[in-house]
């Protein structure tokens, strides 16, 4: 007969080839938490290592029958193969210490980490002094890594910050990851992973606060070459809004597969005249969201979404989640389909 099996590794010792951060040490895969959304604190991760490695020392020997391994679900369950999609792409900065170190020395896939190689870039002494790269295209990011020059003045990339996204403002774009610490400036490669993919085309550093020379000697931008097969995942799910303008016209029909633009046809929803009115729907799982394709109505009064802004996240307080795209402006307006990345 089967002999009781017990979890015998809960509470014991954990280690890891490395921490992604110390919010997520090897030792959460064993406290018992089988929750498998990443922001529950649940789970463990490494760094974007080769040949990672996580292990457990049971304290004693045992005769083992099997492991269970509870996946994160939230995203990325399988790793999809990820490149260097940076390289030889457009650079730019606040501004050039000499026209022998320009910001495309960033971007010429030579990660030397001494000045007088060649393969550095600076910026003059800038406040938020900044530097971008255009990838030329939108791409799925997962990671950034930021090889810092070495021979000296490594602590010039303190508390800067990397931002991903659709606009050339870099001040509007997401935030990948956490702003880089002093602890990190002694690091050749530098390993920034965002906290979920970001869509984007362009990729930002930025010194936060500070007034100094951004002074780097690479950037790789990690993600996903191809863009992925995209559907609707927002059809006959749950919708809600903060009032209904009657019950004929429901938060639902924005999500029936109707995109009619006729009032009259029965395909639109309204809310009634509030202050910040709102709209919603509960995908009813985690999805990686590129885009949000908005069907306005045209047989009148097209203006009444005018600056609506979209979020996408994993609250259900939609005033903390993250914007997707510029508020809608008026000249959108008259448009049938308004795209939202």
């Amino acid at each position: 007969s089967q002999p009781a099996l017990v979890n015998v590794a809960i509470g014991k010792t954990a280690t890891q080839s490395s921490d992604w951060s110390a919010s997520y040490p090897a030792s959460n895969a064993v406290d018992g938490n089988t929750n498998t959304d990443w922001y529950s604190g649940s789970c463990t991760s490494t760094k974007d290592n080769q040949n990672a490695w996580w292990k457990v020392d049971l304290g004693g020997n045992y005769l083992v029958h099997e492991v269970i391994v509870t996946n994160r679900l939230d995203c990325c369950e399988s790793q999809p193969a990820l490149e260097n999609v940076a390289i030889g792409k457009t650079a730019t900065q606040s501004s050039d210490w000499s026209a022998s170190y320009p910001a495309s020395n960033a971007v010429d896939g030579n990660t030397h980490t001494n000045w007088n190689s060649g393969s550095c870039t600076s910026t003059k002494d800038n406040q938020n002094a900044w530097w971008k790269v255009d990838l030329g295209g939108n791409y799925l990011v997962h990671e950034v890594i930021v090889t810092n020059r070495l021979d000296c003045c490594e602590t010039r990339i303190l508390n800067a910050e990397i931002r991903v996204g659709l606009s050339d403002d870099i001040s509007v774009n997401s935030q990948c990851g956490e702003k880089i610490t002093s602890s990190q400036t002694s690091q050749a490669n530098i390993h920034i992973q965002c906290n979920s993919p970001i869509v984007g085309r362009y990729v930002s550093m930025q010194l936060v606060d500070r007034s100094d020379l951004l002074n780097f000697c690479e950037m790789q931008v990690m993600a996903e070459e191809s863009q992925p097969a995209l559907e609707n995942v927002a059809i006959g799910k749950t919708a809600t809004q903060s009032s209904d303008w009657s019950a004929s016209y429901p938060a639902s029909n924005a999500v029936d597969g109707n995109t009619n633009t006729n009032w009259n046809s029965g395909s639109c929803t309204s809310t009634k005249d509030n202050q910040n009115a709102w709209w919603k729907v509960d995908l009813g799982g985690n999805y990686v969201v590129h885009e949000v394709i908005v069907t306005n109505r045209l047989d009148c009064c097209e203006t009444r979404i005018l600056n609506a802004e979209i979020r996408v996240g994993l609250s259900d307080d939609i005033s903390v989640n993250s914007q997707c795209g510029e508020k809608i402006t008026s000249s959108q307006t008259s448009q049938a389909n308004i795209i939202s990345m």
